[in-house]
């Protein structure tokens, strides 16, 4: 258990921060937020790591492994780090905030070296657009005749059986 928890936090980071990792951002996020969710809720009770201390509790635990894990971008200051890992678990319940919060921290990241950060924000580019899209289509729909009906499907003429 406290094995897998540490290998899925490494590997979410390493694809998160990975420039080459464009997709899944949502899920990553949802996966994260997971992971996050039952150490702070306590769900997992044994000790995380064989070297945590005896007393430590695992949020703690988790706390010091990513302030290891991402101390390892030279752009980031510690206190960067560490006011994005305590957001991390107090915006843990919202998925939404949750989200937002990871990509601010991404995007810093980014600003850094001088990447293009539009990818992290195409699924709500996407959601926007098919918003637009049914708007428009049922403004079309409320006024008769602005649609044309839809062609016949030549599957369903009984007429052409003939």
């Amino acid at each position: 258990q406290r094995r897998v928890h540490g290998s899925l936090m490494n590997d979410i980071f390493v694809v998160l921060t990975d420039t080459l990792h464009k997709t899944g951002f949502k899920l990553q996020c949802q996966i994260l937020q997971h992971l996050i969710s039952v150490v702070a809720t306590g769900r997992i009770t044994a000790p995380l790591s064989p070297q945590q201390a005896a007393g430590m509790d695992n949020v703690t635990c988790v706390k010091q492994y990513l302030l290891g894990l991402l101390g390892n971008f030279p752009n980031l200051q510690r206190r960067q780090i560490e006011i994005f890992i305590e957001g991390m678990l107090e915006l843990r319940a919202d998925l939404h905030t949750f989200k937002a919060h990871i990509r601010d921290f991404l995007v810093q990241l980014k600003e850094f070296t001088g990447e293009d950060n539009g990818e992290l924000y195409d699924e709500e580019r996407e959601s926007e657009l098919r918003r637009k899209k049914e708007d428009m289509n049922r403004r079309l729909e409320a006024v008769p005749g602005l649609v044309a009906p839809a062609p016949p499907n030549p599957k369903d003429d009984d007429f052409l059986m003939d």
